[in-house]
């Protein structure tokens, strides 16, 4: 998940400062079908859900994207 973490966020030179629900935040906010389905496996649906929900379920565009893989 860093990886796409990293390529999403590329103007923070120190990714190591980054906190986990921000790396997830950055995958959920402009990560491929991929990256999400790979962050959501690696990191729990738990985990990813209270990030989404926190964020204030970002883009509208894909909430329902993530809402569905966050459900399925």
């Amino acid at each position: 998940m860093l990886e796409y973490a990293q390529k999403y966020n590329w103007w923070t030179p120190d990714k190591s400062q980054l906190s986990e629900e921000a790396l997830i935040g950055y995958v959920l906010e402009y990560g491929t079908l991929v990256e999400l389905k790979k962050t959501i496996a690696q990191m729990g649906k738990t985990t990813v859900k209270k990030v989404w929900e926190s964020s204030g379920n970002g883009k509208e565009k894909r909430k329902a994207l993530i809402t569905f893989l966050l459900e399925e």
